[in-house]
């Protein structure tokens, strides 16, 4: 131990000083492999979520179309159109016939089609209709 020189090329020993966060994070996205992992990462992320979103729509699909197998189609239906009937009274009986659906909205009185709305989407809410009392219109 005696014969031991130090190397005079040598760096002289400077312990490290504590990085500041900024340098910390910026030394390691500077490393290719932390990017690399970063974006694999990101990508396995984006299609998980995107898997899962494709799930859903198909599920709702299905319970959409199974629904609407569901529905009676109004065409289908033939309307009851029976004439006015007056009760042996004398006082007159007004026939009304609805139908309401998703798809279909349809209001007759005494076999006059007073309503008919067959828009899907647009038609829906509730639909008010004020008869004259002489005319039945």
């Amino acid at each position: 131990m005696d014969t031991w020189t130090p190397n005079p090329r040598a760096k002289p020993f400077i312990p490290r000083q504590q990085r500041s966060l900024y340098l910390t994070w910026k030394y390691k996205l500077t490393n290719k492999r932390a990017v690399r992992r970063l974006c694999q990462s990101g990508a396995v992320l984006f299609l998980l979520v995107t898997v899962i979103v494709n799930i859903k729509l198909i599920l709702d699909t299905r319970r959409a179309a199974i629904e609407e197998e569901a529905v009676q189609d109004y065409d289908e239906v033939l309307p009851n159109m029976e004439t006015p009937r007056r009760p042996p009274n004398g006082r007159k009986v007004l026939d009304i016939e609805v139908y309401s659906s998703r798809s279909k909205v349809y209001v007759a009185v005494d076999g006059t089609t007073v309503l008919e709305d067959e828009m899907r989407e647009q038609g829906r809410g509730i639909h008010v209709i004020v008869l004259n009392q002489a005319t039945v219109r």
